[in-house]
């Protein structure tokens, strides 16, 4: 997932549900969850270094 030219995400549609927290979403509503920080680019480090993706 990409929000205003930053990588926020990335992984399957269930392994993006487990950094939303958001269990049977859909892709908008993990979308708006992964993107609702007011520092996306912080938000997205923490995700990434979280779930290990930073390699994608």
């Amino acid at each position: 997932m990409i929000d205003k030219g930053q990588l926020v995400a990335c992984g399957t549609l269930d392994e993006l549900r487990a950094q939303a927290g958001s269990g049977g979403a859909r892709l908008d509503q993990i979308f708006r969850t992964l993107t609702r920080s007011a520092d996306p680019a912080h938000r997205a480090r923490e995700i990434l270094d979280a779930s290990g993706a930073g390699n994608c």
